[in-house]
């Protein structure tokens, strides 16, 4: 198991291909929620401190996210999986960074987006989280990104892993018990007809 860091889970997320076309948001998101879910059942933190390398990202993978899906995947992650974000830390942003970050303040609550830091390198990062508690690619002790993707994935098609996972997704509420009438997901989504972005 990875250390905690003054008891927070730390995860780095990382687009490792500047080519737009290879990366699919929704298998990030679902990814997410799974590790999420896995984290709720075996891991023991007090929250979260999440870490952006933004290097490879560019302008086509801005335009690849789907505005109704990536709201619902942040109402998931601020209030549904149920951990406290600490710490978000942006590492490497392009010139394309504050545009993607213009976008986000739309969909993150202001106390959640109060918690963003940038850093204009890794040594900056240095001084907020411990290279101890880093992975190898940004000059800490922790395995590279690499070698936790294996771990990961090897997690993942364990039998054990894959039934619970399975029994996540059958989990269903019942709209009928929900106080105040019937859920109506319209209005979560909106219309976006105030999307700024600068």
């Amino acid at each position: 198991m990875l250390k905690l860091y003054e008891g927070k889970r730390i995860s780095v997320y990382k687009i490792c291909d500047p080519d737009p076309r290879t990366n699919s948001n929704e298998v990030t998101y679902r990814n997410t929620i799974m590790l999420g879910d896995l984290r709720c059942k075996f891991d023991f933190m007090l929250g979260d401190i999440w870490i952006f390398d933004l290097q490879l990202v560019t302008i086509g993978h801005v335009l690849r996210i789907n505005l109704s899906l990536f709201q619902k995947f942040i109402n998931i992650i601020q209030d549904g999986i149920g951990f406290k974000m600490y710490e978000v830390h942006v590492i490497n942003a392009p010139a394309v960074g504050q545009s993607i970050f213009n976008l986000l303040k739309q969909f993150v609550k202001p106390k959640i987006f109060e918690r963003f830091m940038f850093h204009e390198n890794i040594e900056e990062l240095h001084k907020y989280i411990p290279k101890a508690y880093l992975p190898k690619d940004y000059g800490g002790e922790e395995p590279s990104l690499d070698e936790f993707r294996e771990m990961y994935n090897k997690e993942l098609r364990k039998d054990s892993t894959r039934d619970y996972l399975i029994a996540c997704c059958e989990q269903v509420s019942n709209e009928k018990l929900r106080p105040g009438g019937d859920y109506n997901e319209e209005y979560l989504v909106g219309t976006f007809k105030k999307l700024e972005v600068d």
